[in-house]
């Protein structure tokens, strides 16, 4: 079964919709996450307050979590693309294939980055008054804040898995659409 040039944009039309979604709603949650109110053994405070706080949580466990809001604005760039790709009139389908498998290369690699600040923010210690904690241990556990706090993180990692997903598949489309049309120049 071969795909039809208005197959391909669909599938392109609908990640690049939800390239743009997905990061919003993202976005919006991090927002979110640091306006609550979290209770920090015994110490009620912002959230904001404990990742940006020099006293709480080391340089590289902000740093992360600032990389970690960054990529969230690069998937919403990479979205914005894809839908300019696809709406461009390109003379040649060829050159579109292509752009939609380095797109595709580009979201697993970035997302591997991503994966890798997720986890390492988890594995970061927080500490105040002598006592430590790692940042994944206070985020699960149900003293530390309201339950969607435990929500918005576990969001996170679907949406890594999503994206891993997306740019498997989207590199994948775009390899074949380009083999495909040089089979069909091929045989011209």
């Amino acid at each position: 079964m071969t795909l039809q040039e208005k197959d391909y944009k669909k599938f392109v039309l609908f990640f690049s919709f939800s390239f743009i979604i997905i990061p919003l709603i993202e976005l919006i949650s991090i927002y979110i996450l640091l306006n609550t109110g979290v209770n920090f053994y015994g110490h009620k405070m912002l959230f904001s307050e404990l990742m940006f706080n020099s006293s709480y949580m080391p340089f590289s466990g902000k740093l992360l979590f600032i990389l970690l809001t960054i990529s969230g604005c690069f998937f919403l760039i990479i979205g914005i693309t894809m839908l300019k790709i696809n709406s461009k009139s390109l003379s040649e389908n060829l050159l579109r294939a292509k752009k939609i498998f380095m797109i595709g290369i580009l979201i697993l690699i970035f997302t591997f980055l991503k994966l890798g600040y997720l986890s390492f923010l988890g594995r970061t210690l927080v500490s105040i008054n002598g006592k430590e904690s790692t940042f994944l241990h206070l985020i699960m556990s149900s003293t530390f804040g309201p339950f969607y706090v435990t929500v918005i993180w576990l969001f996170f990692t679907g949406v890594i898995c999503f994206q891993l997903m997306a740019g498997l598949f989207l590199a994948a489309l775009g390899l074949n659409w380009v083999l495909e049309l040089q089979k069909q120049t091929n045989q011209k």
